[in-house]
């Protein structure tokens, strides 16, 4: 078995502020045919020890999975609102999530996603957001994220 990482570059704009994080940390990458899942534990922060899981399914769907003190289930599916629910310490809110663009595709050993998708709360916009996450195979050990 390969060893992997998993790069996650996210930008979102908010209030007409857009604010951008980038990490890169060591993950599980399973592939079966087209379809593919990505998984990695979080360090640090609020999210510490919490699990994140990707599944991209089809041509137009991805799944985004975090368990842990926020429980968290997303689907981003292209031309379809999905109402998903994030779970904190302090109770649940639901969202909606609409995606604009789902794009995968294959580079030199491993897959790059692009996610770009809008998050409403009580039928009020909360960000647009773009996401890309690349896989490759690792050089190098690498941590946890």
């Amino acid at each position: 078995m390969s060893n992997y990482t998993v790069t996650i570059k996210d930008n979102h704009e908010q209030d007409g502020e857009s604010f951008t994080a980038e990490f890169t940390c060591a993950c599980e990458y399973a592939r079966d045919g087209e379809n593919y899942t990505v998984s990695y534990a979080e360090k640090g922060g609020e999210f510490d020890g919490s699990v994140v899981t990707i599944k991209y399914i089809g041509e137009k769907t991805v799944e985004v999975t975090r368990m842990g003190e926020y429980n968290t289930r997303l689907t981003i599916e292209k031309g379809r609102r999905h109402t998903c629910i994030y779970d904190t310490p302090l109770g649940e809110l639901s969202m909606g999530v609409y995606a604009e663009e789902v794009l995968s595709e294959d580079c030199e050993n491993g897959v790059r996603l692009r996610l770009k998708y809008t998050l409403d709360f009580n039928s009020g916009l909360i960000s647009t957001n773009t996401m890309i996450i690349t896989v490759k195979e690792a050089v190098d050990n690498v941590t946890a994220c």
